[in-house]
């Protein structure tokens, strides 16, 4: 009797740590599975996020939007000859392809100094800018009100007599209202200053010439 109850808890011992060792053996792995299953999870939903939703462009900020350019030229015309063309408002539309130029309202020196208003038309809305300063015959300054979809531009002109002749230094600051980045609203803006900048010079030295 004894030998067989010996040999029943011998039996029952070996079961129990049987069960025993697949339990601690089944919550090894389970343990094992848990320690990876956060790198991989990590790694499946990262890869799912970049398939599935795009990367978000950075806003631009200002100093990306402004865009500021200048421009030089030497006109063979004395100095007073190239303010007085430039400050001429009324004359643009005589110099270059624009379709009107009127002044809106005279200013101070009459009729083109500080506060004049100058209507220009070429295309599409016509474009009104405002004098700033003007300071015969060597700086010349004005700022847009509206006809371009800026939250600013600003153009400052500095003439300075070189011999017989004039050095031209024009500035532009510019800041667009659409999110155009700066090198590109540049590019669109140029062409209009580069126009207007061949037609002062042109008539200066014809001017000049006439002059001489």
């Amino acid at each position: 009797m004894e030998q067989g109850r010996d040999v029943a808890i011998a039996a029952g011992l070996e079961e129990h740590q049987r069960q025993d060792g697949a339990t601690l053996g089944g919550q090894a792995v389970q343990r094992s599975r848990r320690a990876h299953a956060p790198e991989s999870y990590a790694s499946a939903l990262a890869g799912a996020e970049a398939n599935s939703i795009p990367p978000v462009q950075p806003a631009l900020n200002l100093k990306e939007i402004m865009a500021s350019f200048t421009m030089r030229r030497k006109i063979a015309a004395p100095v007073e000859i190239v303010f007085d063309v430039l400050s001429d408002h009324r004359g643009y539309s005589h110099l270059t392809p624009i379709r009107s130029s009127t002044l809106e309202r005279e200013g101070q020196p009459a009729p083109n100094g500080v506060g004049a208003i100058r209507v220009l038309k070429l295309a599409g809305p016509p474009i009104r800018e405002e004098v700033t300063e003007f300071e015969a015959p060597t700086r010349f300054a004005y700022r847009m009100l509206s006809g371009m979809p800026v939250k600013s531009h600003v153009g400052t002109v500095d003439l300075s007599p070189s011999g017989s002749s004039t050095e031209l230094v024009w500035r532009v600051d510019t800041t667009p209202s659409l999110p155009i980045p700066g090198p590109a609203w540049a590019v669109m803006v140029r062409p209009a200053i580069v126009m207007l900048l061949r037609g002062v010079a042109r008539e200066s030295e014809r001017r000049g010439n006439a002059a001489a």
